[in-house]
């Protein structure tokens, strides 16, 4: 499902207190599982967590009047003090917006899993951050694609890898494979098994 007028890929997915603390850390503790949000930023994170619990949660019990209405408790939660801090910036593709918080570590390395023909969003990206960032792309469809990413940045068939262990931002628009990602981004999942944090991450859904 699909809302171009409205931020809900962003705020469902978006990891704050990482922002944060990579630029008052010189080294990032990698080798820890993380138990919990940033101590620096611990209250804006219960704030935002209160919110869309307060607000979804006559749902409960209600997945399609969920998956229709997160968008409306979503809204609501934008409107805390601390959003506007943020400073979120949009970037379109074609048919849908994707959403970055510029990292406070420079350069950023961003991740693409799921090309799907539009880097649109991408390359306007590229010319707002330093250089040195970089790019990596992943799509089992090579035509196209290839052509498109390696204008900028590297192209994967399949599998992403790097040697960097933060990335800035994700962006994923898997066609319903999402939903097999999910065991990735649990605490103790295999991103926190192999120490790979990630700052933000913007996620499609898919109305199966």
């Amino acid at each position: 499902m699909r809302r171009s007028d409205g931020p809900i890929i962003l705020v469902l997915c978006i990891v704050i207190f990482c922002l944060f603390s990579l630029q008052s850390y010189p080294k990032y503790q990698l080798d820890q599982v993380d138990t919990g949000p940033d101590p620096r930023v611990k209250g804006q994170f219960n704030d935002w967590k209160k919110c869309i619990e307060t607000n979804i949660s006559v749902y409960k019990e209600n997945a399609n009047g969920l998956w229709f209405n997160l968008w409306k408790g979503v809204k609501l939660c934008e409107k805390l003090p601390f959003m506007a801090d943020l400073q979120i910036e949009m970037f379109h593709n074609k048919d849908e917006t994707k959403y970055h918080i510029r990292s406070l570590q420079k350069p950023s390395v961003i991740v693409t899993l799921g090309i799907g023909h539009d880097t649109g969003a991408e390359e306007t990206l590229v010319k707002r951050l330093p250089e040195g960032s970089e790019f990596y792309g992943a799509d089992p469809m090579h035509e196209g694609n290839e052509e498109l990413f390696t204008k900028f940045g590297s192209y994967f068939p399949f599998a992403v890898g790097a040697k960097s262990q933060v990335y800035d931002d994700l962006w994923i628009d898997a066609e319903e494979a999402e939903y097999d990602m999910f065991p990735y981004f649990y605490r103790g999942g295999e991103l926190d098994q192999n120490g790979i944090v990630l700052c933000q991450f913007n996620m499609e859904v898919s109305l199966r």
